[in-house]
């Protein structure tokens, strides 16, 4: 429905969907990584979309 996404792919500004698949206990993990960083576990959310460089969690340590 994006009439960029085609120009986007073609141009190699937006690279191919890569999925992970993660193990039991991934997001306790994560959790507790963004605490350990200054986030508040109270106030914890998970970010849906962030860009690669700006996330300091190994999910490749915890795929399956």
């Amino acid at each position: 429905m994006n009439i960029e996404f085609k120009a986007k792919r073609a141009s190699g500004r937006l690279q191919p969907i890569r999925v992970l698949r993660l193990s039991a206990g991934s997001g306790v993990a994560y959790r507790q990584h963004c605490v350990n960083k200054g986030q508040r576990e109270v106030q914890f959310k998970v970010i849906r979309l962030q860009y690669a460089q700006e996330c300091t969690f190994n999910f490749e340590t915890h795929g399956r």
